[in-house]
């Protein structure tokens, strides 16, 4: 009895440790098992050294780095979304990605769209100006001077502010500022110093511009730091991250990354000392041609969506029914009345707001995300299906009725009428416009890297941001699309000229 009793004290003493062993074991699965599968991560690929695209087109920098710890120190699965820096909160918020890492800084009027964690690192912000300049970088001493700014950073804010008797100019990427200032189209750069330093300064023909100032580090507008963005109320994310930055600090992780980019400790208000430079210039061709394959891919899928949509829009148009002809002309007036970027952003934006608000009303926490290839498409295809709706409505009435009254004298169905006679005429009527609508969408496809698709522009902006010779890369993007056109209008000359042979002959003799 004793030792019974001796044991059933000591498991009773037990109990509590194993139970407290268990916890400690299960804890990290259950925070785990809290968080989304996978992690989408929105990163910008246009911010050197923090994040940009190498030649081999993949994400890199100390942001991407960065980003990649933390989720192996989480454990989680991670995906890394690139998005331009101004749609960073707007698509977080749209719950199409769920964490923001892309130097956003720790402000208090972003805290009240999203929630931060605390910060990786902090550095100020520097004017940047030619050394012949004598710029005085007072809000006096700037008067009247051009200033370029990222859109929607905190610089922006801050010039806006500040210097309100300069004029600021604003851009979508920091790389478009440094182009400009070595173009003489702004008189100096506003930026974060560690990305004006390694992005510009240390560039060839950077040697020629320098730091004007001082340091520019007001809590009010450049807060504590850069922080990682979440959504409102997602706890659970926003601890994970906290803790596994605090982890990645602690074991060396942090510094090793650090190391790659930078001599000094971006953790704590630190300015420039020295930087590694930008990659060699020609190994941009693969990304390029990657860049050139997705922009054709989409170009061709939006086409064949289109055709299908001005089908059925001409067959509506011509129907006897009141109600078809009206809810095509509605179409047709409406996609021609509404600029197509604004289409863009509302597929992608407002699309993936109706899908996540469906979601929830079935009792999904979120909904599928609506992929930017997918949201090009169908806007592309949406738009050019009402321009060809008009093309091929023309191209019917232009095959005589009475071909098609004899056809069905002669008892041929109409599908049958419209295969053997309606239809290779019409196609014959219908390519030239055919040819020019096909043109005129295989250059709008540029528009999808509004909404971070790395297609063919895209790619080459940031090549040129990255080795600041522009010409070069647009003059290359110029030579793919002239390629593109080059081979649509021999296709396009071949099929024309397998359409009009009876029809030569006829006229010819």
């Amino acid at each position: 009895m004793i030792i019974r009793g001796s044991r059933l004290v000591g498991w009773r003493r037990l109990l509590p440790c194993l139970l407290a062993c268990l916890s400690g074991t299960a804890m990290p699965v259950l925070a785990r098992a809290a968080l989304p599968d996978p992690v989408r991560i929105g990163v910008e690929g246009a911010y050197p050294p923090f994040s940009e695209v190498g030649p081999d087109g993949e994400l890199k920098g100390f942001d991407i780095d960065i980003a990649r710890a933390l989720c192996a120190q989480m454990r989680v699965r991670c995906v890394l979304v690139q998005q331009n820096f101004d749609g960073m909160i707007p698509a977080l918020n749209a719950n199409k990605i769920d964490a923001v890492i892309a130097s956003l800084s720790i402000t208090e009027e972003r805290r009240k769209s999203v929630d931060f964690t605390d910060k990786y690192y902090k550095t100020p912000g520097r004017l940047v100006a030619r050394r012949d300049a004598a710029l005085r970088p007072t809000p006096d001493g700037l008067a009247g001077r051009r200033i370029g700014v990222q859109r929607a950073s905190t610089y922006d804010r801050y010039a806006t502010d500040t210097f309100a008797r300069s004029e600021i100019v604003r851009y979508a990427k920091l790389d478009d500022v440094f182009l400009d200032l070595a173009a003489g189209r702004i008189d100096a750069a506003f930026a974060d110093s560690v990305a004006s330093y390694v992005g510009f300064l240390r560039q060839p023909g950077g040697d020629a511009y320098a730091f004007v100032g001082p340091d520019f580090i007001e809590p009010r507008y450049f807060g504590n730091g850069a922080g990682i963005a979440v959504r409102k109320g997602d706890t659970a994310l926003r601890d994970a991250l906290n803790a596994a930055i605090a982890a990645i600090r602690a074991n060396g992780t942090y510094a090793a990354i650090q190391s790659r980019y930078v001599d000094f400790d971006l953790y704590v208000d630190a300015s420039p000392a020295a930087a590694a430079s930008a990659g060699p210039l020609h190994g941009y061709a693969r990304s390029l041609l990657q860049g050139a394959w997705v922009t054709l891919s989409l170009a061709l899928l939006s086409l064949l969506l289109a055709l299908v949509l001005a089908l059925l829009g001409a067959s509506a148009k011509l129907s006897r029914s009141a109600w078809l002809r009206a809810i095509a002309q509605a179409y047709t007036t409406a996609v021609r009345s509404v600029p197509d970027l604004v289409l863009m952003l509302l597929v992608f934006f407002g699309g993936q707001a109706l899908v996540n608000a469906l979601a929830l009303r079935l009792g999904y926490a979120r909904g599928p995300d609506i992929d930017p290839f997918v949201a090009g498409v169908l806007t592309i295809g949406f738009i050019y299906g009402a321009y060809l709706t008009e093309t091929f409505r023309g191209a019917f009435l232009s095959v005589p009725a009475g071909q098609r009254e004899a056809a069905l004298a002669f008892g041929m169905s109409p599908w049958l009428s419209f295969r053997r006679i309606v239809g290779p005429q019409m196609l014959r009527h219908a390519l030239p416009p055919l040819l020019n609508n096909w043109l005129v969408l295989l250059k709008s496809t540029a528009i999808v890297s509004v909404i971070g698709l790395t297609d063919l522009m895209q790619r080459a902006g940031l090549a040129a941001g990255a080795t600041h010779q522009p010409f070069l890369f647009y003059a290359a993007v110029g030579g793919l699309y002239l390629g593109f056109t080059a081979c649509s209008e021999a296709a396009f000359g071949w099929l024309s000229r397998r359409l009009d042979v009876g029809t030569r002959r006829a006229v010819y003799r």
